[in-house]
């Protein structure tokens, strides 16, 4: 399950630098994290069967515009309210929180 997690965690990692190219180049790196974590960020955790979004936290955007644009974003999955953290605790292992980052070049 972890594992699943941890793939759940990347590719919404990957999804949202993906969608952070839809901002304009005026939009501030704070403004971008704002508007996803309360719009799509949702959206593509309830595709998950297992994460919730209350876990879920976009800890930094970073938009690069011009020729070589990259877009950049982190995101940390907080696993201590998960049951898997309780199943975990039956074999003696500690999950704290999963951390990604992803680019995305244009």
């Amino acid at each position: 399950m972890y594992i699943s997690i941890a793939s759940d965690v990347q590719q919404i990692a990957h999804d949202l630098a993906r969608y952070s190219a839809r901002y304009p180049p005026s939009a501030s790196n704070a403004d971008i994290c704002a508007s996803m974590s309360s719009g799509i960020l949702p959206v593509l955790v309830d595709a998950s069967f297992l994460l919730h979004s209350e876990n879920f936290t976009i800890l930094e955007c970073s938009a690069e515009h011009g020729a070589d644009a990259v877009f950049s974003v982190t995101v940390e999955y907080d696993m201590s309210l998960s049951y898997v953290k309780e199943i975990a605790r039956l074999f003696d292992l500690d999950v704290g929180s999963i951390r990604r980052v992803s680019l995305y070049v244009i």
